[in-house]
């Protein structure tokens, strides 16, 4: 699904991966992150697209059960839900790049590694 939606040199920006260039490193990061949440659920709210532009407000929900090449994070067991947003820019049908949006607090409070504000 990857090089049907994908450009092949695609960059992705992500809080805490930082920027991956090109599918395979953006498969290989998916890969991980489905090893770290074996039940992963993204639901999409809302897609806005214009054209060259599409905006994807999402919905993240999964259990912490591994380790994510990512993180040196060990896995923490506890369940995240949490919304965020991609923006991607296409060319030629296909998406070139791809900006992660998110609150990257709350889903360290929901798994327990910083304390919530004012607890």
């Amino acid at each position: 699904a990857f090089e049907e939606l994908y450009a092949p040199n695609v960059v992705y920006q992500h809080p805490g991966v930082g920027t991956l260039e090109g599918a395979q490193g953006l498969a290989e990061y998916v890969r991980d992150l489905r090893a770290q949440y074996p039940d992963l659920l993204i639901t999409i709210e809302e897609l806005i697209y214009d054209g060259d532009n599409l905006v994807c407000h999402w919905r993240f929900k999964g259990t912490d059960k591994g380790m994510h090449a990512a993180s040196e994070l060990p896995p923490t067991g506890k369940q995240v839900d949490f919304h965020g947003a991609d923006v991607m820019h296409l060319k030629d049908g296909k998406i070139v790049e791809d900006y992660v949006y998110f609150d990257q607090m709350a889903v360290m409070q929901q798994l327990g590694l910083v304390e919530p504000f004012g607890a």
